[in-house]
């Protein structure tokens, strides 16, 4: 059997949804001991959920504070410990240039 778990997501009432897969995999109903997810496909999955939702979160944020209109100056890459595991994104730098807000 093949299994596809999905990230559906609606950023504010009037904009669109995003739906990205998250994980795909196949398991196979062999004897009882096999039955289910094991320990270790499950935290791969909600480590990838994890991942998904806080990418999802820092979009929203620099655009909810308009940070994209300011003038980028690089990034630098953020370590977020979790209880799913270390979470490492990159975190924009910005600098508004002179004569503007």
């Amino acid at each position: 059997m093949k299994f596809k778990l999905q990230l559906v997501c609606e950023l504010a009432e009037n904009e669109a949804i995003s739906t990205e897969d998250l994980f795909a995999f196949e398991k196979e109903f062999d004897s009882f001991e096999s039955i289910g997810m094991s320990l270790a496909e499950s935290k791969d999955i909600l480590k990838s959920l994890q991942q998904n939702i806080i990418e999802k979160q820092l979009e929203a944020f620099i655009k909810r504070k308009h940070l994209q209109k300011l003038r980028k100056k690089g990034s630098y890459v953020v370590k977020l410990k979790t209880l799913f595991g270390d979470i490492s994104f990159k975190s924009p730098r910005y600098y508004s240039s002179e004569g503007t807000e």
